[in-house]
């Protein structure tokens, strides 16, 4: 999965507006596309999450330049991908799923910015940015 052609846009949003480290935007910009990538591998019913991250401020970098979003959607995904902020509930499950999703199927080749998600789940130390429900 590769990202659109305008990804730089999505680069310098996640750099100006998010605070992300001009360094570490490339390689959050392949994290966010492996967390896009795990969504068309979910179990039907599952939710799949996003964690409070460099990755999700990279993943609302790119929902804020619409266009570009809405032609990977389509690319990638068929449809336009909602964005369902959540509200404090016990995700941890769902959490525990995503990240043991993207372990399965990245293996070696995820990014570093997700395999950290596994051990803060283990220790209670995170929280979920968003949920997708699709």
């Amino acid at each position: 999965m590769e990202a659109d052609p305008d990804s730089h846009v999505a680069l310098r949003t996640a750099v100006d507006e998010f605070g992300v480290s001009a360094d570490d935007a490339p390689e959050l910009l392949r994290a966010m596309l492996q967390w896009l990538a795990g969504q068309g591998l979910k179990d039907d019913g599952a939710i799949y999450v996003m964690l409070e991250s460099h990755v999700a401020r990279m993943l609302h970098a790119f929902i804020l330049n619409t266009a570009p979003y809405r032609r990977f959607c389509y690319l990638h995904h068929g449809a336009f991908v909602d964005h369902h902020p959540v509200s404090p509930t016990d995700l941890q499950p769902s959490a525990t799923y995503t990240i043991e999703l993207l372990r399965r199927e990245f293996g070696a080749e995820l990014s570093p910015f997700l395999r950290i998600w596994h051990d803060q789940i283990l220790e209670g130390n995170y929280r979920v940015s968003c949920v997708n429900l699709d």
